[in-house]
């Protein structure tokens, strides 16, 4: 079974963060942008705009965890 938010039972970037044991940083070099741009998505304070090469980073974090994109919601950043 996959973690998800209690709050509102979905999946977010916190959410997958915490299932790959990564803390902010690490997720932020492997998606290639700065810590505080992920504290800045998982706040709410900016929408995520991934490159195709992020999508693609990313696609391989959520397998890594046994989702996919389909599992997301559409609004995965909050």
């Amino acid at each position: 079974m996959i973690a998800v938010n209690k709050c509102n039972n979905k999946i977010t970037l916190k959410v997958l963060r915490k299932r790959l044991k990564m803390n902010q940083t690490q997720f932020a070099e492997t998606l290639g942008v700065r810590r505080s741009t992920i504290s800045e998505w998982e706040t709410g304070v900016h929408k995520p705009s991934l490159s195709i090469e992020q999508v693609k980073v990313l696609d391989k974090l959520l397998g890594q965890v046994n989702l996919r994109f389909e599992d997301l919601p559409d609004d995965i950043a909050s």
